[in-house]
């Protein structure tokens, strides 16, 4: 695969980084101004989206290595 299998990796870790920032901040903002009103459906997607988030930092770790 080459030098894209170095640029694919790190894309996909600062990618699945980048979610898990994001979600921790929706957290952090959730935590301090939710209210009565806020979804409780909403810690599911929080969830997810950590979920989602360490799969690609994984599966950029793996590429990055090549042991794809």
């Amino acid at each position: 695969m080459g030098a894209w299998q170095y640029v694919i990796g790190i894309g996909l870790a600062l990618l699945g980084l980048y979610t898990l920032w994001a979600t921790r901040n929706q957290y952090r903002f959730i935590k301090a101004k939710g209210n009565k009103d806020t979804s409780p459906f909403v810690m599911w997607g929080m969830w997810s989206s950590s979920l989602i988030g360490f799969v690609l930092v994984m599966v950029g770790i793996t590429t990055f290595f090549g042991q794809w």
